[in-house]
This record gives structure tokens, sequence and C-alpha cells, in this order.
């Protein structure tokens, strides 16, 4: 009962210490544990089971938490559904997760709509602002008992299914457990908090909660902090809301943080950029190590990164802000965490000796029960209660994590292996390249050719042969592009991921 007893100690200690806030408003503790604990009696007025599955589509909002912790006291499986997702991924999942409720914020209420009436399961639904057809969140609250709900949460029961973007196909649902939940949080609050995190901090949610941002809500909920929810990113609103709030910590994917970084004032001494923000986490995407110099020399050690996937709950892996400080460790996706095991294997899932690549497994308290009903990709992907990512890896002499890229992403151009990242790494150092992405295009002599596609920097023209030239300096003569395009912008995932996918695609049709 993990999720009942936190809400249930963080009241006892700060009842009227302010526990969310967004732009409807402020939460203390003691109110934010009324409305949840009103919830959970209303699922169950609603005749909700345990086990029952309710997609959650909202935005950043107070109601996202309220329905994240009430379904774990309920028991009833949430399915928090991506808001950049495609209407036809929406209908997908809430099909294959038998879904029979759902929870909408008011920018969804036509998409709800048309999900009950496509989706036959579904025969619950509740707007967060009365949008829609569907019964309005508040009435709801107000109706139900106001007594407190607590129920003990077993190990292997499942609490939430996580659908993977669907860059590589259909999303999967990946089934997430107490256990999966509570070591994570644990975990998150060593590693990556580094050890505690302290009442009188305050987390800024700039990205959606559906992802990374949402792993640290439990650490920080637990903990007495007060949250900031941003319902859209704008890295202007993030410098307001850090220095309005005196925000201490905060989650970005490698883009939102350069957006950020480029937006602060220039002139200011590193200390003096936004002074009350302690660390901040960066995940979901590499992050080239010219750009993390760049910006460590603008805000000072302050960085964190941590390694995860949607089949194994981050953090798997942490580089710490003490890591930052040393040039050769900025490459690496940090060490192991405490309750994640990682082993690299070869093709015969052999253990290869350290410093060799090869394909990175999980195993652990992290790692999903499986895909939901559906035994076929579990089978491919679970083996001996190894989680296989599909991600390249080598572990260094000081034992830490080196990625690679995505096993599909290997480029194989006249016999030789090529890896993306390494070529990316260094055209990244150019002043005048905003982003990079590196593809192998068939090619009948080759097999595949190393193409580059690249985003200039605003207001830069960044030269081809100049690129070149630097990429035949830092780089065996085969893994040097053979051919280097310009793009207005490169095609991206639902969580800010390049998508090296599409890129070839365009390529490939000549859209490139």
């Amino acid at each position: 009962m993990f999720v009942s007893q936190m809400l249930a100690g963080a009241v006892a200690r700060w009842p009227d210490r302010v526990a969310i806030v967004d732009e409807a408003g402020e939460l203390t503790f003691a109110e934010l544990a009324g409305r949840v604990g009103r919830l959970v009696n209303a699922l169950r007025g609603l005749s909700l089971e345990p086990g029952d599955r309710i997609i959650d589509l909202q935005k950043n909002w107070h109601t996202y938490i309220e329905t994240d912790l009430a379904c774990a006291i309920a028991g009833v499986v949430r399915v928090p559904v991506n808001p950049r997702l495609t209407a036809a991924d929406w209908r997908y999942i809430a099909a294959d997760a038998g879904a029979r409720a759902i929870f909408y914020g008011p920018e969804f209420a036509e998409a709800a709509e048309i999900l009950i009436g496509e989706v036959e399961s579904l025969e619950v639904a509740v707007g967060t602002s009365g949008a829609g057809s569907g019964e309005d969140f508040e009435e709801l609250l107000a109706r139900a008992s106001p007594s407190p709900a607590t129920r003990l949460e077993q190990p292997a029961e499942i609490l939430a299914l996580h659908y993977s973007s669907g860059t590589t196909g259909r999303p999967k649902g990946c089934v997430r457990t107490a256990a999966n939940r509570f070591v994570g949080t644990a975990d998150m609050i060593a590693s990556v908090c580094e050890g505690s995190v302290g009442s009188d901090e305050v987390f800024l949610h700039a990205g959606p909660l559906t992802h990374a941002s949402g792993l640290f809500m439990l650490p920080y909920l637990a903990s007495g902090a007060t949250q900031v929810l941003l319902s859209s990113f704008d890295e202007e609103r993030v410098i307001a809301e850090i220095e309005r709030h005196r925000v201490t910590a905060t989650v970005l994917v490698p883009t939102m943080l350069e957006r950020v970084l480029a937006a602060l004032p220039s002139g200011r001494a590193p200390d003096e950029q936004v002074p009350s923000l302690r660390r901040i986490a960066y995940a979901g995407a590499p992050m080239a190590p010219a750009r993390i110099t760049n910006a460590l020399q603008l805000i000072g050690p302050r960085l964190v990164q941590f390694y995860g996937m949607v089949e194994a709950i981050p953090p798997l892996t942490v580089l710490s802000r003490a890591d930052h400080v040393h040039a050769d460790r900025l490459t690496a996706a940090g060490r192991p965490v405490l309750g994640a095991a990682i082993r690299i294997v070869d093709d015969d899932f052999q253990p290869v000796p350290d410093g060799e690549s090869g394909e990175l497994l999980v195993g652990g308290s992290h790692v999903m029960a499986g895909y939901w009903e559906d035994d076929d990709s579990t089978g491919k992907t679970l083996r001996d209660g190894w989680l296989r990512t599909g991600d390249l890896a080598r572990v260094d002499a000081d034992g830490l994590i080196h990625l690679g890229d995505r096993m599909a992403d290997m480029i194989i151009s006249g016999g030789y292996n090529v890896m993306p990242r390494e070529i990316e790494e260094v055209i990244d150092r150019d002043p005048d390249v905003a982003e990079v992405a590196v593809v192998g295009v068939p090619d009948v002599e080759w097999g595949e050719v190393v193409t580059a596609v690249i985003v200039p920097a605003p207001g830069a023209s960044p030269s081809g042969d100049a690129i070149s030239a630097a990429c035949a300096a830092a780089l065996s003569g085969f893994k040097k592009p053979r051919a280097i395009h310009f793009a207005a912008e490169l095609p991206k995932g639902s969580t800010g991921k390049i998508m090296r996918r599409r890129v070839r695609e365009n390529l490939e049709a000549g859209a490139g």
C-alpha cells in the first residue's frame, strides 16, 4: 500500500504545504489527499473493479496526478496516453487495452467522443472540465464519499500499461507492476536525486507527465516538495516559472534543454543563471559531448543524465553531476542503479569482455512483466528474465556504460559496420549545426551509403565541404558521409527523439 501510505505520510507532515501548482491554482497536500480519496471512492461508484483499465488522456494538470494516485489505490489499471500520438493510435491503444473508461482533458473532448463511439469496451467517460458529453470530474468528486481509502498493493500487481510510441510498428502495452514503480521511485531518489529530496524543493514538470517528467512525481510528492505543472512547453515560460517559484529541479529532453539554454540571458556567470536550480536531469535521447560542454559552460555542473525505456522503468543508468565535470565521461550513459542488473552480450547471448560492444540486457525489478496480451512479442523481448533492449553498449574500465546506436540503426557499408552516433557527434561540433541525423541509404555498390541530414542553426549556413573535412579528419574513411543533405527540420517521435527510420524513408523517396 505504498501509494496510500506515501500520500498519508505527506499529509501528516506537511498538510498545509503547497503540493501542486498549475494554471488552475494551488493545492495543498491535505487538499490533494482529500480529492484523491474522493476519486478512489468515485471509481468504485462507477462500478470499476480492480484490474479494469482506464485510458487517461490529459495534459499536465492537477487532475492527471489525482487520477494516477487514485487508480493505484483503487487497483484500477491506468493507461496513460501520450497526447502527441495520433487519434488512430489512441483508438488502437484503447481497444488493445480493452479499456472500460476514459478520463480526458478539455482539449480531448472531441477525441473522447469518437473513441466512445468506436471502441466497444469503453463504457464510462469523465471530462476534467465539463467538456464533451462525459461526466464532469468535479461533479463526480462532489458526489463521492470523503472517507479515506487505502489498499494493499501486491508487488506483482499491474498498476499501469505504458504503450510504446509506435515508431517501429503498432504501439505495444508494457505491463508495469507495483514492484516496477516502487523500485523505480527508490532508485530515482537514490541516484538522479542524489540520495534525498528536501521538502523545501520545487520541481518543474516542463515536459509531459506521460514521459520522463512523470517519473519524478512520486519521489517529490513523498518528500513534501512542491511540483509546478506546465501544460505545454515554452522555453521562455520555463525560465520565468523557474524564477517565479524558485524551482530547484526539472527534467528535459535534450532538444528542450538546448532551447532553454539558448533563451537564457547573455552575459551572466554560470552561477547567476537561474540560481535556484540545483539540478537538471536530461533523458530520452543522446546528447553530443560538445553540446553538454556548452551547457556546463552556461550553467555550471548541474546536469544529471539517466537512461531507461518504456519496457524497463527508468532510471537504469545514471551519469551524475560529478561525472559531468570529467570530459572523458560525457559520452557515457552512466553507471547502473542499484535495482537494475546489466549484461552486455554477443549474438549467442554470451557476455562480452569489458570494452567490447554487444547488446545491452537488463534484469531486475525495473523490467516490465511483459507486453499486454502479446505472448509472441514478450517471448522475443524477454529471455530468461532478461530484457533485450536492442541497444548496443560497452562497459569501460571505470564501469561506465556507453550506449551505441540501436541495433536496427547500424549501417553496413562496404562490409563495414558503421554506428551513426559516432558520426553525429563529430558533425555536432560544428556551431552552425543545430541537429543532425546519420542514416544508411540503400546502394547497389556499397550496400548502404552513409548519409547525413543536417538542420542548420538559426541564421547559419553550415558548409558541406567543411563538415566532410571534419569527418575525414576525425573518422575512418568508411565512416565519412558520402552524401550530406540540409533540411529545415528532422522528423521526431512523440517523445522528441529523432526518427532515423523516417529520415531514411524520406531520403529513399527523394524527399530528404
